[in-house]
C-alpha cells in the first residue's frame, strides 16, 4: 500500500514539474520572440506534448526537465533577467488540470465578458440555459394580482390611463364573475364591413329654396274683400288666393271699354271708306286716313287690356267691369305665410301670401376660414338634424361666397337638398358633412356600442368570458343608427353591441375610485 501511495505522489510531483517547465519554456519563447520582433509560437503543442506523456514517461523525462531547469536558472544567473509571464496566461492555459478534474476538461477559453465557455455538449447546454434565463427575465411582466392581467393594462387599477390611449389601444377590464356579462344580457358580435367618406362637418340652417318661393302681392292699392286660401294649402300656379277692391281697377276697366268703343267706330268708318274707294267715289287719301285711325284704335284697346292684366285682372272672359281684382299665385307650392285679412287696406307690393315649393330646401353653411379649402361646389353633402334621428338628407354644394364676414371670420356657402315628406322646416339647425374625395374602408357598429370617456369614443371588445377591453377608436360618419369606425377595430373581433351596462359600470366604478388601487 505504501509503495502505491508513494508512486502516486511521485507521478503527481512529476506532472506538476512538467507544467512548471512548460510555463518557463513559454515565457522564454515569448522573450526571444519579442527581442527579434517575431510573434511567439502557440504553447498548445508543448502543453499537449507534456500532457500526452503522462505519468508513464515522467521518470524518463525527469532528468531532462531538471537539466532544462538548471539551464534556465543558470542563464538567469549570468545576467539575463527573466521577464514576468504574460498577464493573460493562467493555469487554465496550460495542461494542468485542477485537482480531481479529468484531464480532457482542463482546457478552457475566455469569453467576451471574461466568463469561461465550457467546450463540448455540456457547455452548449449550459450556454442555452443561461440565454433562456436572461430572455425570461427580460420578458417578465408585473401582473395585477387581483385581476390577473398586466398591471400596466389593467383598466380597473389604472382608469386614468385612458387619457394617453390612441385609436387601437385599450385597457383590460376583468369582471367579477365569469358569466356576469352573459347573465346581464350583454350582446356581442363582429362589426359589419362598409365604407366611410372623407369630409368636413359644419353647422347649417335650413331655408326655403329662394328659386321656388313666391311672395303673392296685389298690384294695386285697395281693400281685401275676400280670402280664398289659407296656410298649409297646396296650390297650383294661377290659383286665386284673394280678391281686392281697388279704384284703379275700375278706372282700367273704363279705359278698356272706351278704347273698345273707339275701335268699333273706327272699324265701321274704315269699312265704308274702303267701299267708296273701290267704287272710285272716295279719294285714296280719305281711305288711308280711315285705315290709320283703325290701327290707332286697336292699339288703344290693346294697351287698356294689358293694363288690366298688369293689375291682375283677366280682360278676356269672365265678368267685365267693376273694381274687384283677383290675386293669384304665380307658382305651385304650399302656402307657408299669410297676411291677408278681410277688410284690411293693402298697398301695391304688400305680401299677402308666401307660397313655397317644399320638395327641396336650401342649407346655409357657416364655414370657418381655416376650413374653406375643404368645401367645393359640386361636393356631396349629408345633413342630420336633431329630432330626425336615423334620417340622412343628401344634396350638393351649389354656391360658395366670394367674401369673408369681417365679424365672424366665416364664409357662407349654400347646398341644396331634397326634402321628402316636407320633414325639413325653415329655420332648423343641424350638422352637414361635406364629402370630398374617395371613400375609405370602415367597419360599422350600432351607435349604442360607442361610449365616450373624457370626450373620446371607445368600444368594449370581448377577449374572454369575463375579460373585456375598453378600446379607443376613430369614428367616421353615422347613418341610420350605425357609426363607421375607420381605425382601431378589426373585422374579426367581437364587440359589445347592446346592453353594455355591465361592462361600462365596472369601468366607471374604477374611475370613481373603487378599483384595486384603493386597497
Amino acid at each position: 500500500m505504501k509503495s502505491k501511495w508513494l508512486l502516486r505522489r511521485i507521478n503527481t510531483a512529476v506532472l506538476g514539474l512538467g507544467c512548471v517547465l512548460a510555463a518557463i519554456i513559454l515565457a522564454s519563447t515569448f522573450v526571444d520572440a519579442s527581442r527579434k520582433g517575431e510573434a511567439p509560437a502557440e504553447p498548445v503543442e508543448a502543453a499537449n506534448h507534456v500532457h500526452e506523456e503522462g505519468p508513464q514517461a515522467a521518470a524518463a523525462n525527469a532528468d531532462e526537465s531538471a537539466g532544462a531547469e538548471e539551464h534556465v536558472v543558470a542563464k538567469g544567473q549570468q545576467g539575463h533577467e527573466l521577464p514576468d509571464p504574460p498577464k493573460s496566461l493562467t493555469p487554465a492555459d496550460t495542461c494542468c488540470p485542477a485537482p480531481g478534474a479529468a484531464p480532457g476538461l482542463a482546457k478552457t477559453a475566455t469569453g467576451a465578458e471574461g466568463a469561461p465557455e465550457v467546450e463540448g455538449h455540456e457547455g452548449v447546454e449550459m450556454h442555452e440555459r443561461a440565454e433562456e434565463h436572461e430572455a425570461a427575465e427580460e420578458h417578465e411582466v408585473e401582473l395585477c394580482g387581483e385581476h390577473n392581467v398586466a398591471e400596466a393594462e389593467c383598466g380597473i387599477c389604472n382608469p386614468a390611463a385612458t387619457a394617453a390611449l390612441r385609436p387601437g389601444e385599450g385597457l383590460k377590464i376583468r369582471l367579477a364573475a365569469e358569466h356576469a356579462a352573459e347573465r346581464a344580457g350583454v350582446e356581442v358580435g363582429p362589426p359589419s364591413a362598409g365604407a366611410a367618406a372623407e369630409g368636413a362637418e359644419f353647422l347649417a340652417r335650413v331655408t326655403y329654396n329662394q328659386n321656388r318661393v313666391a311672395h303673392v302681392t296685389p298690384r294695386v292699392s285697395g281693400v281685401v274683400d275676400e280670402v280664398l286660401a289659407d296656410l298649409g294649402a297646396e296650390v297650383g300656379a294661377g290659383t286665386p288666393l284673394a280678391r281686392v277692391s281697388a279704384p284703379e281697377a275700375a278706372q282700367a276697366w273704363g279705359e278698356l271699354q272706351s278704347a273698345e268703343a273707339e275701335e268699333a267706330l273706327a272699324r265701321e268708318i274704315h269699312a265704308r271708306e274702303k267701299m267708296l274707294w273701290e267704287k272710285e267715289v272716295s279719294s285714296t287719301q280719305e281711305y288711308r286716313t280711315a285705315e290709320a285711325a283703325l290701327r290707332q284704335a286697336r292699339i288703344r284697346t290693346q294697351l287698356a287690356g294689358e293694363q288690366l292684366n298688369n293689375l291682375g285682372v283677366q280682360a278676356e272672359g269672365g265678368a267685365r267691369g267693376g273694381s274687384s281684382i283677383t290675386v293669384t299665385t304665380p307658382l305651385a307650392g304650399t302656402i307657408v305665410d299669410r297676411h291677408a285679412v278681410v277688410g284690411e287696406t293693402v298697398e301695391r307690393g304688400d305680401a299677402l301670401f308666401t307660397v313655397a315649393d317644399l320638395s327641396g330646401m336650401w342649407l346655409e353653411l357657416t364655414v370657418p376660414v381655416a376650413a374653406v379649402a375643404a368645401v367645393h361646389t359640386g361636393d356631396a353633402v349629408e345633413a342630420r338634424f336633431q329630432g330626425l334621428e336615423g334620417m340622412v338628407l343628401e344634396g350638393t354644394v351649389e354656391w360658395i361666397d366670394a367674401k369673408v364676414d369681417p365679424d365672424s371670420r366665416t364664409v357662407r356657402a349654400r347646398a341644396s337638398v331634397a326634402n321628402p315628406a316636407a320633414v325639413l322646416k325653415d329655420g332648423m339647425v343641424g350638422k352637414v358633412r361635406v364629402q370630398h374625395g374617395a371613400a375609405l374602408s370602415a367597419l360599422h357598429v350600432p351607435a349604442e356600442s360607442i361610449q365616450e370617456f373624457d370626450g373620446k369614443p371607445y368600444v368594449f371588445v370581448k377577449l374572454a368570458a369575463d375579460l373585456y377591453e375598453v378600446r379607443q377608436v376613430a369614428l367616421g360618419q353615422a347613418r341610420e343608427g350605425r357609426v363607421a369606425v375607420v381605425e382601431g377595430l378589426a373585422p374579426e373581433e367581437d364587440i359589445v353591441l347592446a346592453r353594455s351596462f355591465t361592462v361600462k359600470s365596472e369601468f366607471l366604478k374604477s374611475r370613481l375610485g373603487a378599483g384595486c388601487t384603493d386597497e
